[in-house]
């Protein structure tokens, strides 16, 4: 242990222990058996689900791309153009919600082999699966409501549901990630008392 980490532990005893607490209680046998359920029951096929489906839109809006892109550029189609610019933008989404999968799978099972480490980049690997998801969610629910398409017959609400579902473990996977970080001090927290310390110390 460093002199900065026994400082630290001198200068905020309670609220190291408290945050290491939390930290242990997160990550123990029974709640990561925990996360093992929910992963089967609510994750899993939700994931699968809608990854296939991201699967899809990725081939069709990208198979639109490559065909309207050449015959837009050509020719200046209306109907060319549209069919670039909507399946450029299928492909990303597509691309975004499967790249937030990924890292929502990778992290669940370090996490339920218990490997999983509560440090700063996979806390920032964590945020970024979260922006990947909600850049699809977003805009199509902004299209789906835009064009009045949000009833029985429409994806969206499918889509909207399986979002809802991964909610659940989701979560539980942020908890387990920030275990133990005091949110207002940060990573660590700095010494209460560190300056007068080091004024004595003169």
């Amino acid at each position: 242990m460093t002199d900065k980490e026994s400082h630290d532990e001198v200068a905020y005893p309670a609220d190291n222990h408290r945050h290491e607490a939390g930290e242990r209680w997160i990550s123990s046998p029974l709640m990561r058996g925990v996360y093992l359920v929910e992963f089967i029951i609510l994750a899993a096929p939700a994931t699968i689900v809608l990854g296939y489906l991201a699967m899809v839109l990725g081939v069709v809006s990208g198979g639109a791309f490559l065909v309207g892109t050449p015959s837009a550029l050509l020719a200046g189609g209306k109907e060319d153009v549209q069919m670039a610019v909507f399946g450029g933008i299928g492909f990303g989404l597509a691309v975004f919600g499967l790249m937030s999968f990924w890292i929502f799978v990778s992290l669940s099972f370090d996490y339920m082999r218990g490997r999983l480490e509560a440090s700063p980049q996979a806390r920032r690997k964590y945020r970024r699966g979260v922006f990947y998801a909600a850049i699809p969610m977003a805009i199509l629910g902004s299209l789906a409501f835009a064009s009045g398409n949000v009833g029985s017959d429409s994806p969206f609400p499918f889509f909207f549901l399986g979002g809802l579902v991964l909610l659940i473990p989701a979560i539980h996977l942020g908890i387990a990630l920030h275990a133990g970080v005091n949110p207002s001090l940060g990573e660590r927290a700095p010494p209460r008392f560190s300056r007068g310390l080091s004024e004595n110390s003169k």
